[in-house]
């Protein structure tokens, strides 16, 4: 192996994402990119969709420098395709100083500092992108796995060209689908703003650069936290699925529009996750709500309800109504 093969850097690469929205297919395209011996794997269990998961790509000229199979606890770049993982996951732990916190998100830089500092994260720097609004728009669905490999591009451009991130994308999918992302792909790098961290902060790429614990915490709730009986049986603690923000798992949430709910029920029995508020009025049980900390956008309710005629215009009213978030 020649001394400038032994010498090249090792890009460490992490993506985080929610079941569902292509973090496992980024890293994959990220890997076939790359012009030289790449690694990617994931780490998800029996999540549902929405669920937060992580991928892990370790990218470079030298083999010996990928070869292992664990994940990325250092990386210098993160991608965040949903902006609620934020709040969720500590989405910068393990980041090197100078490392690049590229987010889809249509928050200010000023809210996505302050969510992220609680963390404490070190001097990186942050690059925005709508893909959301970009990928309803090109592709008609809220799947942003390519836009973010489009942002990654220009934060990175020594891990692969355009071209190339084409190519893997021609190799991955259909091709009516995969002229759908190129095309989008090409509005991305303009509509990506970076924002430089503080100071004059140089990234590492050294192999064996790793923050002792960036993976994990020491001071996780445990045990000693919960109740020997087990959370989900006592009513002391609240715990269980009461405890999960599953309505941070979706983009959209359930809107409820009383004047126009004929009380028919029918959304409470196709709810997953028991999301419709009700009360007992008179002997009887009726919709009231949305329980939007748990309400993860799937939409079921607003299909099968019926709706209602506005007495005055004619037309047909749901009374449920699916928002987006952002």
């Amino acid at each position: 192996m020649s001394d400038d093969i032994k010498k090249a850097p090792r890009y460490l690469i992490r993506f985080h994402g929610r079941g569902g929205q292509g973090a496992v297919t980024a890293a994959q395209l990220c890997a076939m990119a790359f012009n030289g011996p790449a690694t990617c794997m994931p780490t998800f269990g029996a999540e549902r969709m929405g669920s937060p998961v992580a991928s892990f790509v370790k990218l470079s000229k030298d083999f010996e420098k990928v070869r292992t199979n664990e994940q990325v606890y250092s990386p210098q770049y993160v991608a965040v395709l949903d902006d609620t993982l934020l709040s969720d996951v500590d989405c910068t732990a393990g980041m090197v100083p100078g490392g690049y916190l590229v987010i889809n998100t249509c928050r200010p830089i000023e809210e996505v500092r302050e969510i992220i500092s609680k963390n404490n994260p070190p001097a990186i720097n942050i690059a925005l992108i709508d893909a959301t609004n970009i990928a309803l728009e090109y592709l008609g669905r809220n799947i942003t796995n390519t836009l973010i490999l489009g942002a990654l591009l220009k934060v990175a451009p020594e891990l692969f060209t355009i071209e190339q991130l084409s190519d893997a994308i021609a190799d991955q999918f259909n091709p009516k689908i995969a002229q759908k992302n190129m095309d989008a792909i090409k509005v991305v790098p303009d509509a990506t703003t970076v924002y430089p961290a503080d100071g004059d902060v140089k990234i590492s790429y050294e192999t064996d650069y790793k923050k002792q614990w960036s993976h994990v915490k020491p001071d996780l709730i445990g045990v000693k936290e919960w109740d020997l009986a087990g959370v989900w049986y006592v009513d002391k603690v609240d715990g269980g699925s009461k405890r999960v923000n599953t309505g941070a798992w979706g983009v959209s949430v359930a809107q409820y529009h009383p004047e126009y709910c004929i009380q028919c029920g029918n959304c409470v029995f196709v709810c997953p996750d028991f999301c419709i508020l009700r009360e007992e009025v008179d002997g009887k049980w009726q919709v009231v709500g949305v329980d939007e900390f748990h309400c993860k956008g799937c939409g079921n309710c607003v299909a099968v309800c019926p709706g209602k005629k506005d007495k005055e215009t004619g037309e047909k009213h749901k009374a449920l109504t699916m928002v987006m978030k952002c």
